[in-house]
């Protein structure tokens, strides 16, 4: 019976062949056997004329390139603090606009606003030493349950665009590759992604590839040439990163710069062997 709307798609003589088919398994106990081999023979001289109706009538996959958008969110907890703040504030002007605002960790400056970096305050410094170079700087202490429910609001306006959304600490990845033709091109969706999420408060990059990967390690650098790099070569993509976006490598930043090993690209130019031994 799955077949049988299939008669009207094709002509009258191969329409007896396909009745001739269909009867062999009209009986339940003989469904599951094979036609005869008269009836076989025939089905088979005229399955080229058969086979456009099938593929009209039974849907078959269609698979699209993938295309990863990655969010990075570098300033997270600096922005899950800011906006929880304007949350509960009134409407008049807020009069931390104008001063430099740090968010610490344990005692140490891990996130600061631009005011604070202009007055020399740094990630890794310690709050004291901050408050010393800013007499009027504004420190708050990091918040995980605020970062983690700025992270939730933002998957639930990515999932506007795709249902494949993957949470990571400080970001999102985003599979798009069906999505495309329905938003109008990746550059709709981009500009749309990140306008939603400034009104959520929180300031993000944005970076794409053909891979998750590729896309996550493009995404953590800042003042990248090509934001969409999903049609060309990967490695073309990754070898101008530099090497502090890869977490393996982290330790061994000192040592590879001695060398003079400061990108992706030539990390890869290195002998493989010799710096899985050496690392």
């Amino acid at each position: 019976r799955k077949y049988r709307h299939l008669r009207r798609c094709v002509s009258p003589v191969n329409r007896q062949h396909m009745d001739a088919f269909l009867s062999n398994s009209s009986n339940g106990a003989d469904r599951c056997m094979p036609p005869r081999s008269s009836c076989r023979s025939r089905l088979l001289k005229s399955w080229p004329v058969l086979w456009p109706a099938v593929h009209q009538a039974i849907p078959f996959p269609i698979l699209l390139p993938m295309l990863w958008i990655a969010l990075h969110l570098p300033q997270l907890p600096l922005d899950a603090a800011l906006r929880c703040r304007l949350r509960h504030i009134s409407c008049e002007p807020d009069p931390l606009a104008d001063a430099p605002i740090v968010i610490c960790e344990r005692q140490v400056a891990g996130w600061c606003n631009q005011l604070a970096e202009d007055a020399g305050i740094r990630a890794g410094m310690s709050e004291a030493s901050a408050r010393a170079l800013a007499a009027g700087l504004q420190s708050f202490q990091r918040d995980p349950e605020q970062e983690a429910k700025a992270l939730q609001e933002a998957a639930l306006w990515c999932l506007h665009f795709t249902p494949h959304v993957v949470l990571k600490p400080d970001g999102l990845l985003l599979e798009v590759g069906a999505s495309l033709r329905l938003f109008g091109g990746h550059q709709r969706i981009a500009t749309q992604l990140l306008s939603g999420l400034l009104e959520l408060g929180l300031q993000a990059r944005l970076a794409s590839a053909a891979t998750a990967g590729a896309a996550w390690l493009r995404a953590q650098t800042d003042g990248i040439s090509t934001v969409f790099a999903h049609d060309g070569d990967i490695n073309e993509a990754l070898d101008p990163l530099p090497l502090h976006v890869l977490d393996s490598a982290q330790p061994h930043l000192d040592t590879l710069d001695g060398i003079g090993c400061r990108r992706l690209g030539d990390l890869r130019q290195l002998p493989r062997a010799g710096l899985a031994r050496r690392f």
